[in-house]
């Protein structure tokens, strides 16, 4: 007997608008420095940290260092957009862990 498993859909497109994308992946681009591209290769194109550690030459931990000041400088700048959904700040700050998984 095969059980068929279910996923539960990824929480950003489960709550963000297409609005809500524009505005983080505009948001992304913006990044200073590396992060833009750590970020990218983290959460667009599945890279795991030690991937792009290497690619980039760099710790792991500087790789962790800089996606955590990634999430602190894009949640600053979402929530000024006045078109980003105030009320998925809680959903954003409950999923940072997941998406650092």
């Amino acid at each position: 007997m095969i059980i068929k498993q279910e996923f539960k859909p990824r929480i950003q497109e489960e709550v963000f608008s297409k609005t809500d994308h524009a505005i983080v992946r505009a948001a992304v681009r913006r990044l200073p420095g590396l992060l833009s591209a750590i970020v990218e290769q983290r959460f667009w194109k599945k890279h795991s940290i030690a991937e792009i550690a290497e690619e980039l030459g760099v710790t792991m931990s500087s790789v962790e260092k800089a996606i955590g000041t990634a999430f602190r400088l894009l949640r600053e700048e979402c929530l000024r957009h006045p078109d980003f959904s105030r009320s998925l700040y809680a959903v954003i700050k409950e999923s940072q862990s997941d998406f650092a998984a």
